[in-house]
Parts: structure tokens; sequence; C-alpha cells
């Protein structure tokens, strides 16, 4: 991504008991807290609130920091998919038109 388009903006959301979002790498994590999982209405505003905040760089300016990031992930707890899925969208639908949601999962 970081060589084809350095111009994208690039972003890291992970889901175990609860949901983290990283996004860029540059700033403060986000954590939402296990007790919002399944509060749709929440979970979605809050991903989109999120957005306006944790992704303002290109990935040619943000990428050491997220793979510092991806590098230091460990497994952890259960797995929030739906949770983290839907954070993940939110995020996403506040970008530029084509956003895509990547899932990698260690189950």
């Amino acid at each position: 991504m970081k060589e084809v388009y350095p111009d994208r903006k690039v972003g890291l959301v992970t889901f175990s008991d609860d949901i983290k979002v990283i996004g860029d790498g540059t700033k403060d994590t986000v954590a939402v807290d296990r007790k919002f999982n399944g509060d749709y209405d929440f979970l979605l505003k809050n991903g989109r609130t999120i957005a306006s905040t944790s992704f303002d760089r290109p990935i040619k300016e943000t990428y050491n920091s997220l793979d510092q990031k991806v590098a230091n992930m460990k497994t952890e707890g259960s797995t929030a998919l739906g949770p983290g899925l839907l954070t993940a969208i939110a995020l996403a639908g506040e970008g530029s038109l084509g956003s895509q949601v990547i899932v990698c999962t260690d189950g």
C-alpha cells in the first residue's frame, strides 16, 4: 500500500473482548469498552466520531508507526468480530469514496 498508493490513509482497528482503534498509528489508541459491544447505535456513532481524528495523514507518513503497532500486537481474550467490524465500517464510511475494510483474524 505504501509503495503503490502512498497518499491513501490506512488505519487499524483491533478487536478482542473490547475494540481498540489504533487509527494511523500516530495518535493515542482509542479503546471502546466491551459494555458497548451490543450497542449498534453507539458503535456506529462512535466510529464516525473517531474517524475525524484518527486518520489525518497518508500511509507514506504513518507507515513506520503503524508497522510498529502491528508488530507489537498480541492475541488476547475473545473475538468481538461484529462490534469490531461495525466500528471499522463506520470509520471507513467517513473516508473517501471506495474506502475498504480488510479483516484479518487469528481465529
